[in-house]
């Protein structure tokens, strides 16, 4: 009998032990929706902007109900603008590809940036500048912190033809992104991040840092894309994948809903999450 009541004694122990170190749960209070701080950080109501997700989304295809045409809020002055911007890009022969180029994708990008509460984009790989030309022009209130390596030819010119349609609105910042965000941050401590774009170096090494390092720059419930991932056949499916899954795993993000690009030949895909800041 004082074996049963040692054992059950123990078990107590450990119970209470275990209760005691629980990992307690960040609580932050919610914000009204338009709600912004400068030098200090707000939290967003995204709820009501992630009505064009649906359940158990398997394709980008399912977004929007289906309908893939740009949404008809845009200003006539991008209408204006695409046309030129997309004829002078053309000129710079730009090398690679860019959202802009699936407009579901493209679609939903702009539908994150014209949230009311996002004053502050941040992205990595500015490359020829359409996805921040877009955001810029869907949300009149939004100013974008570009980082890029700056190799392609076609970059600078592309990056000052943005900064003279939007002026006071755009910054980017040249060189190794793993460097230069870090340095940025210390130097501006008063830019937090709304909406965050990793789209730069598609390594594991690079990927990651770009992700912990705005990470650091975030607002409450900051939300963050990743670019590229899922891909079914292309060889960064895996780089890219193995660093967004690590990062759900070890509490960096939750993840709200990743899609692939069904229509051939297009093989792209991007996730979309909400960073999880340490709070307590």
């Amino acid at each position: 009998m004082k074996v049963v009541y040692y054992a059950v004694g123990i078990a107590v122990l450990v119970l209470v032990c275990v209760w005691i170190t629980r990992p307690t749960t960040c609580v932050r209070k919610t914000l009204p929706d338009k709600t912004f701080q400068k030098n200090s950080k707000a939290v967003i109501n995204w709820d009501k902007r992630f009505s064009f997700v649906p359940n158990n989304i398997l394709t980008c295809s399912q977004l929007f109900n289906g309908n893939s045409e740009l949404p008809s809020s845009f200003s006539k002055d991008y209408q204006g603008y695409v046309s030129t911007f997309q004829n002078t890009t053309k000129k710079r022969d730009p090398g690679e590809g860019y959202t802009a180029q699936i407009t579901v994708a493209f679609k939903a990008y702009l539908e994150l940036a014209s949230h009311s509460s996002v004053k502050t984009i941040c992205e990595t790989g500015f490359n020829a500048g359409h996805s921040t030309f877009g955001w810029l022009t869907i949300n009149p209130n939004a100013h974008v912190y570009s980082f890029d390596i700056g190799v392609h030819r076609y970059a600078k010119p592309m990056a000052e033809y943005i900064r003279k349609l939007h002026p006071g609105r755009f910054n980017i910042t040249w060189g190794d992104s793993t460097k230069t965000i870090p340095i940025f941050h210390r130097q501006h401590p008063e830019v937090l991040c709304d909406l965050i774009i990793i789209d730069g170096g598609h390594t594991t090494g690079i990927c990651k840092a770009d992700l912990l390092n705005f990470k650091k720059m975030a607002n409450n419930d900051s939300i963050v894309i990743l670019d590229n991932y899922p891909q079914k056949s292309w060889k960064f499916n895996q780089i890219l994948g193995d660093v967004w899954e690590w990062a759900k795993r070890n509490g960096e993000i939750s993840e709200i809903f990743r899609c692939h690009v069904d229509a051939k030949p297009s093989d792209f895909g991007f996730s979309v999450g909400k960073i999880i800041n340490n709070c307590c």
